[in-house]
């Protein structure tokens, strides 16, 4: 754009210095259309129309890769061990063995006058492993001795079977509380078991309550 001003310019000059009335002489019309049409040339050649600046757009933004985020593992919980029951060890079941079942006759602290006879049942269980035979006996352990120490069973008793055992005692002659504690030999004589026992109360102005004595029941 610069240089066409330039031309225009000279142009003008070149015009306004020739004087109009001057005569133009043929060759010089000819050599100054010629100096025309070389500058003409020129100023096209070298004349480059600007172009518009391109206008850059903005590149696209780099996003920056997500990482994939590894899932963990839950932790590992520890496994609660387990521990095996302990081991108990099974009880033997001894020979001969019994176990009291109930008072047949005589509850606790029955009243009795001094000198009363009476008679005190127990019902007992073999419990043990060894049947009981005639030689057993009921005999008596500890306490007040009111009379009859030594009872034998008296019959066969296999295990887990129940019997009556009578004992005849006689109540103390003076008041008070009295025990008497009794407990199962073998024919050997070796005492086993639980150990049964009888209470009573003698009382010079009680009432005693003695029950029927009932017969011995294998």
């Amino acid at each position: 754009m610069k240089l066409v001003q330039v031309f225009l310019l000279c142009l003008a000059v070149l015009l306004t210095a020739c004087s109009p009335d001057a005569a133009v002489q043929p060759d010089a019309t000819d050599a100054l259309e010629a100096a025309y049409t070389s500058v003409a040339i020129t100023l096209t050649a070298q004349y480059t129309p600007e172009q518009p600046t391109a206008t850059m757009q903005p590149t696209d933004t780099v996003q920056p890769t997500a990482e994939v985020a590894e899932t963990a593992a839950p932790p590992t919980l520890p496994t609660t061990a387990q521990v095996p029951p302990p081991v108990v060890a099974a009880t033997e079941i001894p020979c001969n063995n019994s176990v009291y079942v109930a008072d047949v006759t005589i509850p606790d602290n029955t009243v009795m006058a001094p000198g009363e006879a009476f008679t005190k049942t127990w019902r007992i269980k073999n419990n043990g492993t060894c049947t009981w035979d005639e030689d057993f006996e009921l005999v008596f352990l500890s306490g007040t001795d009111m009379g009859e120490d030594d009872v034998a069973v008296g019959q066969t008793i296999i295990p887990e079977r129940t019997v009556d055992i009578s004992v005849a005692l006689i109540a103390p002659a003076t008041p008070g509380q009295y025990t008497a504690y009794f407990q199962l030999t073998d024919a050997d004589g070796t005492a086993f078991g639980v150990s049964v026992y009888v209470i009573i109360d003698v009382s010079t102005d009680g009432t005693t309550t003695i029950t029927a004595t009932p017969t011995t029941t294998g």
